[in-house]
């Protein structure tokens, strides 16, 4: 459908090498959009080649610690101006209360939070002059419903959630949405390992009224709609994908 037609538009996908970012960048170059894909991988490591592969023609892939401001400025300088930016990369230190560093918290922010609003600030301007601009950040169902042992995790979570708010009222007028895709349980090789213990595996399944895990397609399917003109009239919304999990 013309609706969902990306052609012609530019993309950055942070965090794109698998998983849910993947997804992602697959879903808007078969839309027709110029992607540009992301990881701390390497170009010829295997994973960064197999994402390029997956992508096709539309794709390239640039490596880049997301941490590290350096990296943020060289990621935006290879990438060029951009129509289309979706966040998500994020980092995961799971530590009860008791246990949690500073160290740790401060990873955390750095990745799941500070390197997302410098993004922003970069590729804010191009949007702004042609007056039409697609914000995606990928948030979490610990939004809603934080984990004990991710604290810091949950709490940088809700704080993104805070900033899609804040800009969706500030950029509106200028052609520009901003949104936040919160998922839920969704399959990927980061929860592949916990998922495989039958007894984890049924305490996390109960929490689910649809009783199922997401896949990395239904987070994609949601970031397309938002990316699109059918999108257009959506802003400073969280979209949950996650199997009624916040409910």
């Amino acid at each position: 459908m013309s609706d969902f037609n990306l052609a012609g538009k530019r993309a950055l996908v942070t965090g794109s090498s698998e998983g849910i970012g993947l997804a992602i960048a697959t879903k808007l170059a078969r839309a027709g959009a110029h992607v540009q894909l992301h990881g701390i991988e390497a170009p010829d490591h295997p994973l960064a080649q197999a994402a390029l592969a997956e992508v096709g023609e539309r794709g390239r892939y640039t490596a880049a610690d997301l941490a590290d401001p350096e990296a943020l400025e060289t990621l935006i300088a290879t990438t060029g101006p951009i129509d289309m930016l979706i966040s998500t990369v994020a980092t995961q230190v799971r530590q009860p209360l008791g246990e949690v560093t500073m160290d740790a918290v401060d990873l955390q922010f750095r990745l799941n939070f500070q390197s997302a609003l410098y993004l922003i600030q970069a590729v804010l301007p191009n949007m702004r002059a042609k007056r039409w601009g697609r914000i995606v950040v990928i948030g979490s169902v610990q939004e809603a419903k934080p984990h004990p042992h991710m604290l810091a995790y949950a709490a940088l979570k809700g704080a993104q959630e805070n900033l899609v708010r804040n800009l969706a009222l500030q950029l509106a007028a200028d052609g520009v949405t901003v949104n936040n895709v919160a998922p839920g349980v969704i399959v990927t090789r980061r929860n592949q390992a916990p998922l495989a213990d039958p007894e984890y595996a049924r305490q996390v399944i109960e929490r689910i009224p649809a009783r199922a895990y997401g896949e990395p397609r239904d987070v994609a399917g949601a970031v397309l709609l938002l990316c699109s003109e059918a999108g257009r009239y959506i802003t400073g919304a969280t979209i949950p994908v996650d199997g009624g999990m916040h409910i």
